[in-house]
């Protein structure tokens, strides 16, 4: 195996497969791209630590490169069909009593720190995942974005020795293995795992330049945001929210009226785009999985093609009066081979939609 940064992109250059060979490669990450949060570490190295297991199926490039953190749990592009799966709502999440007073100390200093300008809104909790047939199948409870604060996005904050000893462990990310009794290396299953695990959605848009080429859209996001600070990410990202109204425990819904009402208020509070501008029924499921550097959160990777070019788009979006606290004002359009070469920090999402393109 050999190992080295390449002098052309920056980057890692690496071939390898196995587990000894990602530990070369998290190392040459941690030069590159040093830690920036003390409530998540996204460092491949550290992430190591804790999740080891031969048995996870790592997000890897066509060639069997492990380069994203990620585990992936349904691999939309081996579907020919268009159903993007079910999911079954099965009542409120029972939010851990235990974790009651790191709650109320997260969101409080979340909120100090500027990183909750959206607030607390309800979001759907998977509680459960099976894939059977190539179709996927989820359980969702009910829980609440700051169920996700002081869980999924506070994983690797030090508590005091009060805390500490009420828990066990020092860190959520050690708790919820502890509590689960996962065996070293793995990661907790969604049925045993105690976080809010709230599902994320980030998309990828496609646009032609003006010499006629197809570019992905890349964002930088700032430093108030709660997790990924100043990393160039996918250009639409969001914590899903829904309100189950109309929904009894035990009620079957398609993934994809679950994510097509928020969908549309996303897009219209990130982007600034009309709602048929970015039809939804042209967006197209590329991955379900599980990010490891939030302890297994779930997340879907999405990707849409459209006839705006570049050069219009950007400008729309950059001026849009919502684009702070969230990015700055820097927006790229690059090839896929392009944007891997990319110097800069990379979020996890954007990571893991160019290894699963490559």
């Amino acid at each position: 195996m050999k190992a080295k940064i390449d002098p052309n992109t920056g980057q890692p250059s690496i071939e390898f497969g196995t587990v000894e060979d990602f530990k070369t490669i998290a190392h040459l990450w941690d030069k590159l791209f040093p830690p920036k949060t003390r409530f998540l570490k996204s460092k491949p190295s550290y992430l190591f630590e804790f999740y080891s297991d031969d048995k996870i199926k790592w997000l890897k490039s066509s060639d069997n490169e492990i380069k994203a953190p990620c585990e992936v749990i349904h691999d939309y592009r081996k579907n020919p069909i268009s159903n993007w799966g079910t999911c079954v709502y099965k009542g409120d999440y029972a939010f851990p009593n235990k974790l009651s007073r790191v709650k109320e100390l997260m969101v409080a200093k979340f909120s100090k720190a500027g990183k909750l300008s959206k607030g607390s809104g309800i979001c759907p909790r998977v509680s459960n995942v099976s894939v059977q047939d190539n179709m996927l199948a989820i359980d969702i409870e009910r829980a609440s974005y700051y169920d996700q604060v002081a869980t999924n996005l506070s994983l690797d904050f030090k508590h005091n020795e009060e805390i500490a000893e009420s828990l066990g462990a020092k860190t959520i990310r050690e708790w919820d293995i502890k509590q689960s009794k996962t065996k070293k290396g793995s990661i907790p299953s969604f049925t045993k795992s105690r976080l809010a695990n709230t599902i994320g959605v980030a998309m990828a848009i496609v646009a032609t330049n003006k010499r006629g080429q197809k570019v992905i859209l890349i964002r930088k996001r700032t430093s108030d945001v709660a997790v990924f600070e100043n990393t160039l990410t996918l250009p639409f990202s969001f914590v899903l929210n829904f309100e189950p109204h109309n929904m009894e425990p035990g009620q079957t819904d398609s993934i994809l009226n679950l994510i097509k009402p928020d969908f549309r208020h996303e897009q219209a509070q990130e982007l600034g785009l009309e709602p048929h501008e970015i039809d939804f029924a042209n967006v197209k499921p590329i991955l379900f999985c599980r990010e490891l550097c939030r302890g297994g959160k779930p997340q879907f990777i999405l990707e849409i093609e459209i006839k705006t070019l570049f050069v219009e788009l950007a400008s729309r979006i950059v001026e849009a009066p919502t684009l702070k606290p969230e990015y700055t004002s820097k927006l790229l359009g690059r090839s896929i081979e392009n944007a891997k070469k990319l110097k800069q920090e990379l979020s996890h999402d954007l990571l893991a939609y160019l290894v699963a393109k490559s």
